[in-house]
């Protein structure tokens, strides 16, 4: 059996094809959040699309097939953890990477939510380097410069 190295934060053995444009979908209520993180993705190489709230986001994955989803946990009207499970329940995003990007601590993340919903966690606040990487870190195979 292969043994497979995860990083920090990194909960699943999702890959996505590292020779693709990688499209996320990242997701906050806080506007300005979501624009800033989806500007600093794209300004990384990925093409990111931010959306403001948990429905938008299902509606997006449904339009845009990304291979990953940066979900924020505490939003009104649906947070985090519901958007999670509705995403694994649709066809268009049930193979996606999903990470938890949140202020909320690793530890209640991981007992809040279902097993296999989320791929990895992300804690706001830490530096956007260290959330590339951890986006890299779900590459199929080594990232090439």
């Amino acid at each position: 059996m292969r043994q497979v190295r995860r990083s920090r934060g990194q909960w699943s053995t999702r890959t996505f094809d590292h020779r693709a444009v990688l499209t996320a979908v990242v997701v906050d209520d806080q506007e300005l959040v979501a624009d800033s993180v989806a500007a600093a993705l794209d300004t990384a190489g990925l093409e990111a699309h931010p959306v403001y709230s948990g429905p938008a986001a299902v509606a997006s994955c449904a339009m845009l097939r990304p291979q990953l989803v940066l979900l924020d946990i505490s939003m009104p009207q649906q947070d985090g953890f519901v958007t999670a499970a509705i995403l694994r329940r649709t066809q268009a995003a049930r193979d996606v990477i999903i990470i938890a990007y949140t202020a909320f601590d690793e530890t209640f993340v991981r007992a809040r939510s279902e097993v296999g919903d989320f791929d990895g966690y992300f804690q706001k606040g830490q530096p956007i380097d260290a959330l590339i990487a951890l986006i890299h870190s779900f590459s199929s195979s080594p990232r090439v410069a």
